[in-house]
């Protein structure tokens, strides 16, 4: 048997007071994540819209600060991921435009002769960490641990240091 949560109805003008008392959190929730795959606006937009679905929720008006504290976080961490995933380029799309991993793409100066110094899989995984991939994901794509491509990543890290001075 189902039980159906109580949603508290908020009129237009007690929303409007809502976020205007909530702003600062909400602005700095975006700012947290601002950088994680959206841009700070974008994120500010997404938190108010999560306060604006989240608010109804909770029953208690002063139970709201508490409850919107420990909820609101997630809703634009993963709104700023799903921001993210939308503007990264899959790396079977570059497969299908002849990019396969291993197969060199232009990229400006300082990155080409970066690239050289890089051996194996190394450059595969520059390249999709250029393009926004998480460690996750290239060790998906690659058929290797995240511990690996953690690994290689310090390696990369150390090549390109040695490399810069």
């Amino acid at each position: 048997m189902k039980t159906s949560l109580k949603k508290k109805n908020y009129s237009d003008e007690e929303m409007q007071q809502l976020t205007e008392q909530f702003a600062p959190l909400v602005k700095a929730l975006a700012k947290r994540y601002e950088g994680r795959g959206a841009e700070y606006e974008d994120l500010v937009q997404e938190g108010y819209l999560a306060l604006i679905k989240l608010a109804p929720r909770c029953t208690s008006s002063r139970v709201l600060p508490l409850f919107l504290k420990h909820q609101l976080p997630a809703k634009v961490r993963n709104a700023a991921r799903r921001l993210r995933k939308r503007e990264t380029i899959d790396l079977d799309q570059l497969i299908d435009a002849g990019m396969e991993p291993g197969v060199e793409m232009q990229l400006p100066g300082v990155a080409d002769r970066i690239l050289d110094v890089m051996e194996g899989d190394e450059k595969d995984i520059l390249k999709m960490l250029a393009f926004g991939y998480l460690q996750k994901e290239i060790a998906r794509k690659l058929g290797i641990t995240q511990q690996a491509v953690s690994s290689r990543i310090g390696k990369i890290r150390k090549k390109t240091r040695n490399r810069m001075e």
